[in-house]
């Protein structure tokens, strides 16, 4: 097809204007303002005109009349003379606002040939082609719009390749329109399982999850609460146990306290009577020396008659004196030595006894009691301080950006780190090769089943000639139609709910799209124009349900591997968006994303507020012990004050009162002292008194030694009682002179002598008198002591009654204070790691308490976390429900859509290989184009691919432009010649690139006609040179269009 003119009667600005046009390359050259993209859309109007139906129009047709309609005026008309390739001649009319006055008209036969290319209610020039107005558009009309995105966008070069091929692929773009209401549709009612998605699926598994996990929680938590129940339960019986022993091991103790003072009371009374005992002894051995010296007294007494021997007066009266002295110095009291407290010691402790005392001896038990429940109270508080837990109050910075996420957010975040699986791509890359093996296989297999029905359907037609190649190309373009139609029909049944029927409907369209393609290349050559034999007809039926059968199965192969790489694409996608999006949320929280160092992170966290908790039940605990010390101090002064002691400093007021009491005690003691010592002092002053008597008797003895010493005429010197022995031994050897005169004499003046020894100076009378009262003492001091022994009897029995009571084993009373004091002392030493143990069991006891308290305040129920459970499983099986569903719809459209993509790609990669050189001036020598995603790459020599996306702004439009051309190649009929309607693409390119892209156009322009827009000199001086040269080339220079 070949333009010849365009005629813009209303259109835009043009006004009556009319661009005739050549074969070849047309450059149309023009400043701004001179309308040259309203001519560039003028003269596809003509050619295609606008389509005509119900409803609503599309959204590029709306944006089209808006840019275009009349500046002025209610008509909107264009027309334009074509020259087809079968050398036909039309004129086609378009009347753009109703769509009603037009028509396309044979200017030789003046014949209305409308109805060969109509399409949407109107004539489409484009149909001649084998393509409608919007493949026209997406392939053989090049804008600057499409270029600038192009050069804009990051992906740009392959999105605007793809939308062409989607459009190019069908006659209609209902297609991607599907797709992208299906993906729409399962973005808004499904949504991506990522962490930060709020559609349906994501919330689904997120409220399933959740609800498990409070199912679990709750079952964890009754199971802690039953063990925290137990434990409590058995810290409340440690307490009590601990409690029980600690108050008998104090018992104890005051019982050995007990037991002591009344051991020392006892022990008191017996040594009193051991004093009187022995001053008693000693007294009865006096009274029975005196009685015994009596008896002897009275029987000398009677042997002598009551009076001295007679003899020589002066001899015997000398020896007699002698005897005498000599008896009494023999007989003479020896003084006894003098132990213990003098007297005037005696007195002087006396005078420092104080009288009885006032007040109490020992601690009322009330006091004892309350200042003991003091003292633990304290002891308590003292522990608790101890057990202070250390300060929780500062956080790393790790800490404080983990407290806002939470320790139970991390071990997900953990948990999902871990959960993310990668997809091996050397798997991945080995089912891709076997898909496009099985992809290859089944365009084999389909080509083959299309020829082998298309040759029985011939077979049936008997010879039937083959229809004209548009009509071959409108029953492709309207089984493509009904493909697109389908897909559109599916998305409302999905809509409206119905997506089973939605599925099914969806599964047309890859049927329908794929038979359009297949069929319009088979069509193409035509079938055979000689009428097959009826006995073949059969066999070419059997080769048509054989090839339709490995067709089917190649088509299966080849979904199943699909499906797997897709899945496991989907899987590796998903895996790096998960990846992703937890890399980002830990980065966003100043967090690394690693699971194991969450934890860690997660676990810290975890104690820091276990710390933070304890160090507030400690601090509830010191405030509860801290009451509890002022309440014992409040008791304890009320004790105090009942026993008459008041004070606002109760701990001392409590020292002082004990102090007191002590002092009392003792005062009370020495108080008892007084009569015991009154006796010893009594005592004393006999023994004082007696030893005086010794002494004054052996003086006057020695005195009487002296006297007779001298009558004896013996000159021993004066005698003393320091000689007296001596001088006794002289007088006795004078005795022994005599003992032959007088010794009858002697004896019965021995006998005197003895007699006055035993009167020691008294008369017997006297030794009478002094023997009876010596016994009469005796006896009065025997009572005493039978009362002082009864007494501490008495005390001993009420010891030993005390300790069996106390259950404490004494063997002897007597010696019982000392073993006691080691009892109390034992004692005392087990009941310290008692009382801590029982302390710290109160602790545990209090603690276990609280802790199974206020897990009870935040038990959750376990029946209602089931029934949240059922109700999220049912929600999450529905969304997958749909998901499935959708997913299952798509992939068949999808499948149809790359069924496109395949076929073109080929065609696309040969362009590029041909012309890629040229326009990159030998740069880059070689292309490749993705069947499924149509992504171009390229290469210079041997050296690594390069995506197209990564080239220079002028290269990726050079090969935008060369795609385009391919597609149109591709696209047209065979044997037609498309031409091309470029609009400022060379506008962004430097002047190599401009030169460079110019000769390509000129080289394509051998088999068809370019239209090429353009504002830069540069072009419009290449195009004069190329004039000058003889060149195919038509300079066309528009006027500036008056507004």
């Amino acid at each position: 097809m070949r333009i010849d003119s365009v005629n813009a009667k209303a259109f835009g600005p043009l006004h009556d204007r009319t661009l005739e046009l050549q074969p070849g390359l047309n450059v149309v050259v023009g400043r701004n303002e001179s309308a040259k993209s309203t001519w560039h859309a003028a003269i596809y109007a003509a050619i295609c005109g606008r389509a005509r139906g119900r409803g609503a129009q599309r959204k590029e047709d709306r944006e089209f009349a808006e840019q275009y309609r009349p500046w002025v005026g209610d008509s909107w008309f264009v027309s334009a003379e074509l020259s087809l390739d079968d050398g036909r001649r039309i004129e086609i009319h378009h009347e753009l606002i109703q769509a009603v006055d037009c028509k396309a008209v044979d200017l030789e036969l003046g014949r209305d040939c409308s109805d060969e290319i109509m399409y949407a209610g109107t004539p489409d020039g484009s149909r001649w082609l084998g393509m409608n107005r919007i493949v026209f558009a997406a392939t053989a009309c090049v804008r600057q719009s499409e270029i600038l995105a192009v050069l804009q966008d990051a992906d740009g070069l392959q999105r605007q390749i793809q939308a062409a091929a989607t459009h190019a692929g069908s006659s209609d773009p209902t297609a991607a329109q599907a797709i992208a209401l299906l993906d729409d549709f399962k973005s808004e009612h499904v949504g991506l399982d990522r962490v930060n998605s709020t559609k349906p699926l994501r919330q689904a598994k997120q409220a399933l999850e959740k609800a498990m996990r409070d199912l679990e929680t709750a079952k964890d938590q009754h199971a802690s609460y039953l063990t925290l129940v137990a434990e409590a339960e058995a810290r409340h019986a440690d307490a009590e146990r601990l409690a029980s022993q600690v108050q008998a091991a104090n018992a104890r103790i005051a019982a050995f306290k007990r037991l002591i003072a009344s051991s020392q009371q006892t022990d008191a009374a017996h040594e009193a009577a051991k004093r009187l005992q022995d001053e008693y002894t000693t007294l009865v051995k006096t009274a029975d020396s005196l009685a015994e010296r009596l008896s002897q007294a009275i029987d000398l007494d009677a042997d002598l008659g009551g009076r001295e021997p007679e003899g020589d007066h002066s001899e015997q009266q000398v020896v007699a004196a002698v005897a005498g002295a000599i008896a009494r110095w023999t007989a003479g009291t020896q003084a006894p030595a003098l132990q213990g407290p003098t007297a005037e010691e005696l007195r002087q402790r006396l005078d420092g006894l104080p009288s009885p005392p006032t007040g109490d001896l020992s601690p009322d038990p009330t006091v004892v009691a309350a200042a003991q429940a003091l003292e633990n109270a304290e002891a308590i508080l003292q522990e608790t301080d101890r057990h202070r837990p250390d300060d929780a109050s500062e956080l790393t910075a790790d800490l404080s950006a983990a407290r806002v996420v939470g320790a139970s957010t991390l071990r997900d975040w953990a948990a999902r780190l871990d959960s993310i699986e990668t997809v091996d791509q050397g798997d991945l890359e080995a089912l891709r090769s076997q898909e496009e093996a099985a992809q290859q296989e089944f365009d084999e297999a389909q080509l083959a089943a299309t020829r082998a029905d298309l040759h029985y359907e011939q077979s049936l037609q008997s010879g039937e000639p083959a229809s004209s190649k548009p009509r071959n190309r409108s029953a492709v373009v309207a089984a493509a139609s009904i493909a697109a139609v389908a897909a559109i029909a599916s998305i409302g049944l999905f809509v409206s709910g119905n997506a089973v029927a939605g599925a099914g409907l969806a599964a047309i369209c890859l049927v329908s799209a794929t038979v359009a393609l297949l069929a319009g290349r088979s069509a193409a050559d035509g079938p055979s124009a000689v009428a097959p034999a009826p006995d073949s007809r059969e066999s070419l039926r059997k080769a048509r349900d054989s090839a339709r059968e490995q067709a089917r199965l190649a088509e299966q192969r080849l979904f199943d591997k699909r499906a797997h790489v897709r899945q496991l694409e989907n899987d590796a996608r998903d895996a790096k968006a998960e990846l992703d999006d937890m890399t980002a949320k830990c980065a966003a929280n100043g967090l690394p994303p690693d699971s194991q160092q969450l934890r860690v992170i997660a676990t810290q966290l975890d104690q820091f507020q276990q710390g933070k908790q304890a160090a507030q039940q400690w601090e509830a605990r010191r405030r509860q012990n801290q009451d509890a010390v002022r309440t014992a101090e409040s008791e304890l002064g009320k004790a105090l004050l009942s026993r008459g002691v008041e004070s606002s400093d109760v701990r001392r007021a409590h020292q002082q009162y004990v102090q007191d009491c002590a002092r009392h005690a003792a005062q009370a003691r020495l108080s008892s002292q007084r009569q015991s010592l009154e006796e010893a002092l009594a005592a004393r002053l006999n023994e004082d008194k007696r030893a005086a008597d010794a002494e004054d008797e052996a003086v006057a003895a020695a005195q009487r030694l002296d006297e007779v010493a001298s009558q004896a005429g013996l000159m021993l010197g004066a005698v003393t009682v320091e000689t007296a022995d001596d001088a006794v031994a002289a007088l006795q050897t004078w005795q022994r002179e005599r003992v032959d005169k007088a010794r009858e004499l002697d004896e019965r003046r021995a006998k005197w002598t003895e007699l006055q020894t035993l009167l020691n100076g008294l008369t017997l009378p006297q030794l009478r008198e002094r023997a009876e009262s010596a016994r009469t003492q005796a006896n009065e001091l025997e009572g005493q002591v039978a009362e002082a022994q009864s007494l501490a009897e008495v005390r001993s029995a009420s010891l030993l009654d005390q300790a069996r009571e106390s259950a404490v084993e004494i063997l002897d009373s007597r010696s019982a204070t000392s073993d006691l004091t080691q009892m109390l002392s034992q004692a005392e030493a087990d009941a310290a790691p008692l009382r801590e143990a029982a302390e710290q069991a109160q602790n545990l006891a209090y603690e276990a308490k609280g802790r199974r308290d206020d897990r009870a305040k935040l038990l959750p129920s376990v029946a209602e976390a089931e029934e949240e459970v059922d109700r999220r499983e049912a929600e999450l099986s529905r969304v997958k429900g749909l998901e499935t569903t959708l997913a299952v719809t798509r992939s068949h459209l999808v499948n149809a859509q790359e069924t496109v993509h395949r076929s073109i790609a080929p065609t696309l990669q040969r362009t590029l290989v041909e012309w890629l050189p040229t326009v990159t001036d030998g740069r880059y020598t070689d292309a490749i184009v993705d069947p499924e995603t149509l992504e171009v790459k390229v290469r210079a020599g041997t050296s690594a691919w390069v995506s197209a996306q990564q080239l220079s702004v002028g290269t990726a439009e050079q090969i935008y432009l060369l795609l385009r051309v391919a597609l149109v190649t591709h696209i047209a009929d065979p044997g037609t010649s498309c031409p091309m309607l470029l609009d400022d693409v060379t506008v962004q390119s430097d002047e190599i690139r401009t030169t460079a892209l110019l000769d390509v156009l000129l080289d394509l322009s051998d088999d068809r006609q370019i239209v090429l827009f353009a504002q830069e000199p540069l072009v419009e001086e290449w195009a004069e040179a190329q004039i000058e040269d003889g060149g195919p080339v038509h300079l066309i220079t528009l006027e500036q269009v008056p507004v």
